[in-house]
């Protein structure tokens, strides 16, 4: 029998009392990476409490009746004192259980749903597992942080822990109350870095009542740690009828500006987040249960503290929205109605980029920023307003991709958007849009919101002749393509008032850029802290050099692509503008600066390239509800592509360098969601680059992906694609792939197509199975009998998707019509090849190349539906036509049904295990849709670009969740309404084989056609790469995958079930915690609850 891990230890110097959870990798208390160590037993009792799991110094009992398996009542029989069935439910009485029933709860509950929370471990176990992190700890200037509960309520071991922290020369932090006697902190201190400490209120009875504690003790305790010179955070936690509002506010924040001695004061206004503990403890909840959503409130608060002297800093929950941008294209829109498009819309970014907000953050290295506030999202009207008007009001309340606005925004919106009625890309598209084509959108077969309320985006631009020229560069490239414009012809007049706009827009981010050079150098006036004067005076050198001319070292270079990367999601609201090669084009910087003149050292360039995806984790995007549902956890896709080849007078070479290797590191380090990072893999990638690949995959943020050369490069040569440059692709977005600086927008398409509500359509007389309309009316249907064989059920699946293609095509043409005539994006054609020769935008065919990818979703759900048929229904006859119909139509209802979903389920072959009946299969099906789709132009088709047609992708993004949600039942088993398949990924659950067998299967698709990318999604259990052995299987498996099966993609999702289910009922404590999506990473607690149990859903293999 095992030893119970719950039974008492013997008490030493080095045990701890009790704890309750160790988080690694987390950013959000304290400087750098840290482990959080959380601590049992606190003295009060905050009715808005989190983690109300930590308030007892003892073990709790947990229930999640989500979890209990149905029929089992096994607790019962064990714990009759403390379980019981009552009305055919497990009920628990958590107070019944005793100390002795501890150590058998894990052993009699199999489902988990029973468990115990706390546990004792000994100090030199904690260390082990803090350590193992110290590396990260000390790129980052990272550490050990104590939370709780109250640690000081177990002094002892705080001190302990502490002084063995500084021992190994780690920051120390602790997170408190400091509601507890000053003797049980004064023994920290020689070994505290940081406090970060709770200030709830400054008044006796309010603080009585909301905590059962007094005041006074917390006073006088932060006056201590005052007199003690202690650095300090003061930690405001706004909850409604207590302290959010602004008379306590100003009470809290004069009190920590006079008596403190903090360095800054962070508010946190009041969540929901931890409500689902209180039931698995037999609590209730007393609470609000609506999180605080007032953005004037936390304005205030901010200002005030501010004018107090003191850095304030907001946690939000849900993030702002800013207006600035809407008002001032508003206004430049009205004033200048008489200006051809491009320079209305040059004016307009000008005037935007000369009145907006600027500010530059504590500590930040590089500079820029999207909108007023910190992560708000700007509003673009002249793509939509109509979702806008309709959803404002309830903004704060969506799940997953909520934001506040504040009344005065409200009120600005709702004043602009009545003008922009009618004139929006979203409302001409629908003016465009034939009948039939606005009924397929109705019914959600077909769906293309994004990219009227989005704009295009989906490339990469010329970062490499940006960095050559400068800003003024491209402004002489565009004056010399003036001196040869003919005014007296026709297509030169046009010309010239596109070059003219770009002049405008350049013009404009020069002074833009120089304004955050002034601002530096007034920040700089004031600073008093030596190192941050000179990083102040450093930034506004590099602006003032960068305004104009082109950067000298590496820092001037990141800082330029950053704010070009920034503007181009200022004038556009498009996704996906990526940096394409970077460890290429910035790597002469980085070796001047690194490794020839030694001016700066490597971990300072790490530091750099850090505070630029920290830069990118800002930028912010506000989507419809429905778009937001396909783009779970509101992604920006800025991907950076290092590694692949480069050609050396006509011959292939590695191209990886040691910026390679250091913006690798970077991304490992931070395990944040931006940027994406791809790496392009090839075969003759060395073992040290792939293994230190490897190595980052390992810390479970799902990056880097990769993409393959073997297939890409070739396929893009026969494309049509010159070959120097289809050896500098990179990836766009997600998985997409183009030549950065040289490829028109949008390289995936914009019109998903649902492969299973097609196939459902196919196999009932082409009757939708939600909407119930006939698009394509056929004779033959399940319902009906009437199909002799499989064979004309696949007939009528060729003949329908082939309908659905063209639609969907038809579509996008009039979209891209309507963004050509309204959303000329003018400094993103300054910098793609051959924009300004060309004197067209690239939307009018001024790029070099131009293919776009279609997208669908559903792919394996269409294989494993078609495959139980045939075999279960025509091969086999074991399940009449009418029987399926019937059982498809009531969603397998009744206890026959479910035994009908089970042989569906279990009595064909599933795409993903390396069977070749299913994987043909749907090879077939598929190539059905790419053969369709190879017949039509895009609207640049002849107007200059190389190429102008279309090719498949399989990037579905998180549109699997509610494109499910809106697909009744599929022949493989699917219930109704259920995430459909992702990409190219084998359903979730029904890879059974492993990981090499999912290879197998992806490997016979045709991966040559699918340009547009082959997307493939694995989940590892992290047990399965502890050591270098479990690395070098990996690595061969990735090389086999490539090299043998033609492998397109691949990416990792490395984190447990239990871990994955722990976040979703401790959102609070996992607030780092990032996850694979599809293309993208996303922060899992930002997810959408479906979306949430979709990647919970996915089988989890081992090596």
């Amino acid at each position: 029998m095992k030893a119970c891990k719950l039974r008492k230890k013997k008490k030493t110097q080095r045990s701890v009392e009790m704890i309750f959870n160790v988080q690694r990798y987390s950013t959000h208390d304290g400087p750098g990476i840290r482990t959080v160590v959380f601590l049992k037993g606190c003295s009060l009792g905050c009715t808005w409490c989190q983690n109300p799991e930590s308030r007892s110094a003892s073990h709790d009992i947990l229930f999640d009746t989500r979890l209990c398996s149905t029929g089992c009542d096994y607790c019962a029989q064990v714990f009759p004192h403390a379980v019981s069935v009552e009305d055919g439910r497990i009920r628990v009485r958590q107070e019944n259980f005793t100390a002795a029933d501890l150590c058998q709860i894990e052993q009699t509950c199999p489902s988990g749903a029973l468990s115990v929370c706390g546990s004792e471990a000994d100090v030199d176990e904690l260390m082990q597992q803090i350590l193992r992190d110290k590396p990260f700890y000390q790129r980052t200037g990272g550490g050990i942080t104590l939370s709780g509960g109250e640690p000081f309520m177990q002094p002892q071991t705080a001190q302990t822990l502490l002084q063995r922290c500084k021992q190994e020369d780690l920051h120390t932090a602790v997170e408190s109350c400091l509601h507890v006697p000053w003797k049980y902190i004064e023994p920290s201190l020689g070994a505290l870095d940081l406090v970060l400490a709770d200030l709830k209120h400054v008044g006796d009875e309010p603080f009585r009542r909301m905590t059962g504690g007094s005041v006074k003790r917390v006073m006088d305790n932060f006056r201590r740690l005052a007199a003690a010179g202690q650095r300090l955070i003061v930690r405001v936690p706004l909850i409604p009828d207590f302290n959010a509002d602004r008379a306590s506010i100003r009470q809290i924040v004069d009190f920590a500006a006079e008596e403190t001695g903090c360095e800054a004061i962070h508010f946190l206004p009041y969540h929901t987040l931890g409500i689902n503990k209180y039931a698995l403890l037999g609590q209730p909840y007393l609470a609000p249960r609506q999180p605080l959503n007032d953005p004037d409130l936390l304005t205030f608060a901010e200002e005030y503290a501010a004018q107090k002297g003191l850095y304030a800093l907001i946690h939000i929950v849900k993030p702002p929205v800013c207006t600035e941008r809407a008002q001032h294209y508003t206004q430049i829109y009205q004033q200048h109605a008489d200006k051809p498009l491009a320079v209305r819309r040059a004016l307009a970014l000008a005037e935007h980029l000369r009145q907006r907000t600027v500010w530059i953050k504590h500590d930040e290295l590089i500079v820029g920023n999207q909108a007023s506030e910190v992560r708000a999202a700007p509003i673009f009207p002249e793509y939509t307003v109509g979702w806008i008007e309709s959803e404002i009001d309830a903004l704060a309340d969506r799940p997953g991709a909520g934001f506040a606005v504040s009344e005065a925004n409200k009120k600005v919106l709702h004043e602009i958007c009545p003008w922009w009625r009618g004139q929006t890309v979203q409302d001409r598209c629908y003016g465009m849009f034939t009948d039939e084509q606005k009924a397929l959108l109705e019914s959600g077969i077909v769906k293309a919101e994004g990219n009227m309320t989005s704009g295009d985006a989906h490339l990469a631009v010329n970062f490499p002749l940006l960095l050559e020229l400068g800003l003024d560069g491209l402004r002489h490239k565009v004056d010399e393509r003036r001196s040869r414009i003919q005014l007296t012809d026709w297509e030169d007049l046009h010309k010239e008032q596109l070059l003219k706009a770009i002049d405008i827009t350049l013009t404009a981010v020069s002074h833009h850029v120089l304004r955050f050079a002034e601002l530096a150098r007034e920040m700089a006036i004031s600073e008093t802290r030596d190192n941050r004067r000179a990083e102040l005076v450093t930034m506004a050198a590099n602006c003032e050099v960068i305004a104009h001319r082109p950067p000298e070292n590496f820092w001037q270079a990141l800082q330029l692509c950053y704010f070009i990367q920034l503007i181009l999601q200022i004038e556009s609201n498009g996704h996906s503008v990526s940096f394409g090669r970077m460890d290429q084009y910035l790597y002469p910087f980085y070796r001047r600066d690194v490794e020839l003149e030694q001016t700066l050292e490597r971990g300072q360039a790490i530091e750099l390239l850090q505070s630029c995806w920290l830069k990118l984790l800002e930028v912010n995007k506000i989507r419809s509800g429905t778009h937001s549902k396909a783009s779970a956890g509101s992604p920006l896709y800025q991907n950076v592509t290092i590694g692949g080849q480069t050609l050396h007078h006509g011959v292939a070479a590695d191209a990886v360098n040691p910026l390679s290797y250091a913006v690798l590191e970077s991304c490992g380090q931070l395990r944040s969601t931006q940027p994406n990072l791809s790496v392009r893999y090839h075969a003759g990638m060395s073992n040290d680059f792939l293994d230190a690949c490897v190595q980052v995959i390992r810390c479970g943020f799902g990056m880097p992906a990769f993409n393959n050369d073997e297939i890409v490069i070739p396929e893009f040569i026969k494309l049509g694609v010159e070959k120097q440059d289809a050896y500098d692709y990179a990836a766009i977005g997600c998985i997409e792939t183009a030549v950065g600086g040289k490829w028109g927008y949008r390289c995936t398409g914009m019109s998903f197509i649902n492969f299973a509500r097609v196939m459902l359509a196919a196999l009932e007389q082409g009757k939708d199975a939600k909407s119930h309309t006939r698009f394509l009316a056929q004779e033959r249907g399940l319902s009906q009998g009437n199909f002799d064989n499989f064979e004309q059920v696949f007939a009528q699946w060729d003949e329908q998707i082939r309908y659905y293609t063209r639609k969907s095509i038809e579509i996008e043409c009039v979209v891209d019509t309507v963004l050509e005539e309204n959303a000329q994006d003018i400094l993103c054609s300054a910098l793609v090849d051959d924009c300004i020769e060309r004197g067209k935008t690239i939307k009018q065919g001024g790029a070099k190349y131009d293919w776009v990818s279609g997208l669908q979703v559903g792919i394996a759900n269409l294989g494993n539906s078609l495959a139980a048929v045939k075999k279960l229904v025509f091969e086999q006859g074991t399940i009449g036509q009418q029987e399926l119909a019937e059982a498809l139509a009531s969603d397998y209802e009744g206890l026959d049904g479910e035994r009908l979903r089970q042989r569906l389920i279990n009595g064909a072959e599933k795409y993903g295990n390396d069977h070749d009946g299913v994987d043909n299969l749907l090879v077939r099906a598929y190539q059905c849709y790419i053969d369709e789709l190879s017949n039509y132009h895009n609207t640049r088709f002849g107007r200059g670009p190389i190429g102008g047609t279309y090719y498949a992708g399989t990037s579905s993004i998180s549109a699997n969740v509610p494109f499910g949600a809106a697909t009744t039942a599929t022949p493989d088993g699917r219930k109704a309404f259920t995430p459909l398949a992702e990409g190219a990924s084998p359903a979730s659950g029904t890879d059974h084989l492993g990981p090499t067998a999912v290879f197998n299967s992806l490997g016979k698709l045709p991966t040559e056609a699918i340009l547009g990318g082959v997307l493939l999604n694995q989940k590892l259990n992290p047990a399965s790469l502890e050591n270098e052995n479990d690395r070098q299987t990996l690595m061969l498996m990735l090389r086999t995958f490539f090299e043998e099966h033609h492998g397109w993609h691949v990416q990792y999702n490395i984190v447990s079930r239990e871990t994955l289910l722990k976040a979703r009922e401790e959102p609070q404590n996992y607030r780092d915690l990032v996850v694979r999506v599809a293309g993208y990473s996303a922060f899992f607690t930002a997810l959408s609850p479906e979306a949430q149990d979709d990647i919970i859903a996915r089988t989890e293999h081992s090596l």
